[in-house]
């Protein structure tokens, strides 16, 4: 079995950027080789509208490499101008094992962006005595996402959005250390400082050299 993935890159017109793809059902579509995005909650400074501030949804930019093609340049003049694209239709599919007309497998999933706009382009080479091979890497920043294998569900940025990034605990009690008064913070590093000195104590107290029971 193989699997693919191809990327249907439409611009405002609704003309698609043309690739390599020569899949009949896929044809002239650009041909990737991975791509992944983060989902998570995020801290909402401004609120949505009407709800409180709070936690809200975040998603990343979506990322994905391809070798270059027809579509190389194409991209790269749309992140040098600032070009939105309508709709990004990445499909991700497994080729039955011995399928001759290239019909999808088991295994069938879209991705769709909406309001696309190229973040960042990379191309990397590696060379040798015999060849030399090129990737591409690149990242979509996007309104909202639509997921769709055997059921579909949409997720949308939440306004005035930064790209999410993973965040660990520590970097989260930052952010909420942040939201508190002046006051308010004042006490929690007063707070600090007792559980740093009780810590401290028991420290002193447990070194200082007691015999273990039955010893002389």
């Amino acid at each position: 079995m193989a699997t693919h993935c191809y990327l249907k890159l439409l611009d405002k017109s609704g003309a698609p950027v043309v690739g390599e793809v020569v899949t009949p059902a896929y044809k002239d579509q650009i041909a990737c080789a991975d791509w992944s995005v983060d989902i998570g909650m995020q801290q909402d400074r401004a609120g949505a509208p009407g709800k409180a501030s709070g936690r809200a949804l975040g998603m990343s930019l979506f990322k994905f490499g391809k070798a270059p093609d027809k579509s190389s340049t194409r991209i790269m003049a749309a992140l040098r101008d600032g070009e939105q694209f309508t709709q990004a239709i990445f499909t991700i599919y497994e080729e039955l094992q011995g399928s001759e007309d290239l019909t999808e497998g088991s295994f069938h999933l879209v991705v769709k962006l909406n309001q696309v706009t190229v973040h960042e382009y990379q191309v990397q080479g590696e060379t040798s005595e015999k060849e030399v091979t090129l990737k591409e890497q690149c990242s979509f920043q996007y309104q909202s996402v639509y997921f769709d294998y055997g059921g579909g569900v949409t997720l949308n940025q939440p306004p005035n959005a930064e790209a999410f990034k993973p965040v660990d605990k520590l970097d989260e009690l930052v952010a909420e250390a942040k939201r508190l008064s002046p006051i308010e913070r004042g006490n929690l590093i007063n707070l600090i400082k007792r559980i740093r000195d009780d810590e401290d104590d028991k420290s002193a107290v447990s070194g200082k050299g007691v015999k273990p029971h039955g010893t002389r």
